[in-house]
């Protein structure tokens, strides 16, 4: 049991250390382009009635645009090294990723549809948590980089 508490305590303080930048823009590049696809002029949304409730709520433009603008943001931030951009992102990331996962849920519990949205929800929000525990760095594989507030 102690071996265990170990791993789990070694994992812990693993997690704790600045994020990789490469890891935030592959959730970026996701989110835009899961929005793109939705704002392209075919209809995903009646393909399915996983997203009946979604759309009810609105068209699938504004699911796209608004993924798209997400997505953009958290890129922005990569790229420019902004920490205002980057939590704001993630969290807007979370949001929006933690309420697909329950339209999912809703449209049909049975599906592995929301399981998806809510991880990228939970991977959104470590980043997020992460880049407010480590606020002044960001790790880019071989050295710790300065982030702009």
């Amino acid at each position: 049991m102690n071996k265990l508490w170990n791993k789990t305590d070694e994992v812990a303080r693993g997690m704790r250390k600045p994020i990789n930048t490469a890891a935030i823009s592959i959730m970026g590049m996701y989110t835009f382009i899961w929005g793109l696809w939705l704002a392209l002029p075919w209809a995903t949304f009646s393909r399915s009635p996983i997203y009946e409730l979604m759309l009810s709520l609105a068209p699938e433009i504004v699911w796209g645009v608004a993924a798209m603008c997400i997505g953009a943001l958290i890129l922005w931030g990569v790229f420019s090294q902004t920490y205002k951009a980057l939590v704001r992102g993630a969290l807007a990331g979370f949001y929006y990723w933690f309420v697909i996962s329950g339209f999912y849920l809703l449209g049909s519990w049975q599906s592995t549809g929301w399981i998806n949205a809510f991880m990228v929800a939970v991977y959104c929000a470590f980043v997020a948590i992460n880049l407010r525990v480590n606020k002044s760095s960001l790790h880019d594989n071989k050295e710790t980089l300065k982030i702009r507030p």
